[in-house]
């Protein structure tokens, strides 16, 4: 085992071919921690079944898990959906809300739909008092402006941050931790690269997005939690310190914003 250790705040165990396989190849790489985030409702037995047979057969790492409606759905929506994340979430003894969030790159509705899902959202994780994990792709004025508004009291995660210094910077001033993905390390992603030196120590975070976004050195490849070391290498260089204070660092950092002991 590695010296150091990982915490993958960000993957999609249900879109995994083989999530046990890549659980194994993760601690093998030294990431002994994962947060896997909803991609919807629909499968949520499904999911949580087999979280808890991950659970059973990996006692050594630590398994967690959110409940949330993405972007995505925005136009896709059914009566009831949110309160059905309400309830799913308060049900299973969910870590988060999320993902949720806004999105200008894709056509996933209009603004007007996405704002109603998200700030919905944001309002069962004040109910709950969970923290949130949020997706925002080429919607930083949007998002900033929603939540100095409705902000919940955990916070959250800004995952996969994909922008500069400024918004950075707004979103630590309301609160936020910001996550890194595969995509700080890709060629064109200076600004991310701004960002990440600048983040505190003791609020950034890293992730996968598995099985999207895999590092340089895996393109092309579908990504998995074990591929976290590239990025947590490649953001040690950036911030230059070792790989062990970052996996201190960021492991430290997931647990407070989840509220793990």
């Amino acid at each position: 085992m590695p010296k150091s250790s990982f915490f993958d705040t960000h993957l999609h165990l249900a879109l995994l071919r083989d999530p046990a396989g890549c659980i194994d190849r993760a601690l093998g790489a030294g990431v002994n921690s994962f947060l896997d985030v909803s991609v919807g409702l629909s499968d949520y037995i499904t999911r949580a079944r087999r979280v808890q047979e991950l659970k059973a057969r990996f006692e050594d790492a630590g398994i967690f898990f959110t409940v949330g409606i993405p972007p995505y759905f925005s136009d896709k929506r059914e009566p009831g959906d949110v309160e059905e994340v309400l309830h799913q979430a308060d049900e299973s003894g969910a870590d988060a809300i999320g993902e949720i969030g806004l999105d200008n790159y894709h056509d996933w509705g209009t603004r007007k739909q996405q704002i109603e899902l998200f700030t919905a959202q944001l309002e069962v994780s004040r109910d709950l008092n969970l923290p949130v994990v949020i997706h925002s792709r080429e919607a930083d004025r949007d998002l900033v402006q929603i939540l100095k508004g409705h902000a919940p009291e955990r916070r959250g995660i800004i995952h996969c941050f994909s922008s500069g210094p400024r918004t950075a910077r707004e979103l630590l001033d309301l609160g936020f931790y910001i996550s890194f993905a595969g995509n700080v390390t890709y060629r064109r992603s200076d600004p991310i690269r701004e960002a990440a030196k600048l983040i505190p120590g003791d609020r950034y975070l890293i992730e996968t997005d598995a099985p999207y976004l895999s590092p340089e050195g895996h393109r092309g490849e579908k990504n998995e939690p074990a591929f976290l070391r590239s990025t947590a290498r490649f953001i040690a260089e950036l911030r230059s310190i070792n790989l062990e204070e970052l996996g201190e660092q960021t492991g430290r950092n997931a647990r407070r914003v989840l509220g793990l002991s």
